[in-house]
């Protein structure tokens, strides 16, 4: 599938990512919150208002092995101050999943013990986008890059003062 992103990320107990899109279209698109080797959750946007979120091995596991909530938006998206693009922001802890725009909260499910995977940190995310052509962008901040930079600063430094 061309429409496709599939990463290995290093999260903190705080996860965010960052879903950059026109404010005229609607987007459906998912985004997979995986472990190393299984799915932990998903949320998928189907419209600007309506979605779900997926927790792997979850409740009766009645859906693909898991159980899906799904949501309604209530609350109208703002856009960018550029007018053009709008950005979604998901945060994901062990305990709760929260949709935001512009800092308004869109929706939020608080995990409980019938959650199954929900509660566990991301280390791989996949993207998945479905009849969409237009600009789509995807942002996060990973410990693992964060680390990168830091470890590189060092070798530089070190390089540095052995010349």
């Amino acid at each position: 599938m061309d429409n496709r992103a599939d990463l290995r990320v290093n999260m903190d107990e705080e996860e965010r990512y960052f879903v950059r899109f026109p404010c005229s279209d609607n987007i459906w698109f998912k985004l997979f919150l995986n472990a190393e080797d299984e799915q932990n959750s998903h949320v998928e946007l189907l419209s600007k208002t309506r979605g779900n979120i997926y927790c792997n091995k979850a409740g009766w596991r009645s859906w693909y092995g898991g159980e899906r909530t799904d949501f309604n938006i209530n609350s109208e998206w703002q856009c960018e101050d550029d007018g053009k693009f709008m950005i979604l922001e998901v945060v994901k802890t062990s305990d709760y999943v929260a949709l935001k725009n512009r800092g308004n909260t869109l929706y939020t499910k608080e995990f409980g013990s019938r959650d199954g995977n929900c509660y566990k940190r991301t280390e791989r995310l996949t993207t998945q986008v479905w009849e969409y052509e237009g600009s789509l962008s995807l942002a996060f901040s990973s410990t693992e890059e964060e680390a990168t930079e830091e470890a590189t600063e060092e070798a530089t430094e070190e390089a540095t003062e052995e010349a």
